[in-house]
């Protein structure tokens, strides 16, 4: 048998009986250099939800369906260090607007920008008196977080869970699709719409409001160091280069080192392509 269809975990049982947070966020590398199209509240239910999928298997398999996932306030209010009400109404609002959140790729080609959009979920479900919401992942979605192979980027939900910047979070990611080189160059223009920032603001404003608030936090939740420098074009900044380091021993699950445990959370080897 193929190496490929060999997996520890049975069928229906990745995730059971171990703390969401200890769970890993698993995404081709193409989606998590995409524009996500949420908020922050937003991000941490897709998250939270995209962590329980098995990413070493096909997303369905006759009966067996991952794109249908349940979040309980419980778990996402203790996951992200919210109050009881608060869980219930964040969810609650949640699933008014996520069947209207839409990922958008863009990508040059010979005759110009190609552009996809769709959308994160088929149907979303709230169950009021339970307080658990259901989402359905789209068929467009689920190939960038199943079966996943060489250009993918993992980190354990944990790492992110104390960040209360959008921002922070999606910089994290951005850093680790990157993660073999410890270094990105990017352009504006293309850093602007990965991480979603208004295009009223000025470069002053991208700055201050964004990267600063950003490198900030993820030193002092992540123990990131950033090193990040803009780069010219007569005047104006046209692109941006950041650098950066972390400590091993305290951030294994950023970095990708062995995790004890739970044994049933799994990562695929990455590159950054």
């Amino acid at each position: 048998m193929s190496n490929l269809l060999q997996y520890a975990v049975p069928e229906g049982e990745y995730g059971k009986n171990c703390s969401i947070g200890d769970l890993h966020v698993n995404m081709s590398n193409i989606l998590v250099r995409a524009a996500h199209g949420l908020n922050l509240v937003e991000k941490r239910i897709v998250m939270a939800c995209a962590a329980q999928i098995d990413s070493m298997r096909l997303g369905t398999s006759g009966e067996y369906n991952q794109a249908l996932v349940r979040l309980s306030a419980a778990t996402y209010g203790n996951q992200f260090n919210i109050g009881r009400n608060n869980a219930y109404n964040e969810l609650k609002a949640a699933s008014e607007r996520l069947f209207e959140r839409h990922i958008v790729m863009q990508r040059e080609t010979p005759k110009g920008m190609k552009v996809h959009k769709f959308r994160w979920v088929s149907g979303v479900m709230y169950l009021e008196g339970e307080g658990i919401i259901e989402i359905n992942f789209t068929r467009e979605v689920m190939p960038h977080l199943t079966f996943l192979r060489g250009s993918y980027t993992t980190y354990q939900l944990s790492s992110a869970s104390a960040l209360r910047s959008f921002y922070s979070w999606r910089l994290l990611e951005l850093l680790k699709s990157w993660r073999k080189t410890k270094e990105l160059f990017i352009t504006l223009e293309d850093f602007r719409r990965t991480m979603e920032i208004p295009e009223s603001y000025l470069y002053k404003d991208v700055r201050v409001k964004c990267i600063d608030v950003a490198v900030k936090e993820l030193k002092e939740k992540n123990n990131l160091k950033i090193t990040w420098t803009p780069i010219k074009k007569s005047r104006a900044v046209t692109s941006l280069r950041f650098k950066w380091t972390e400590d091993d021993q305290i951030n294994l699950n950023l970095e990708g080192g062995e995790i004890i445990k739970p044994k049933r959370t799994r990562k695929a080897k990455e590159t950054d392509e």
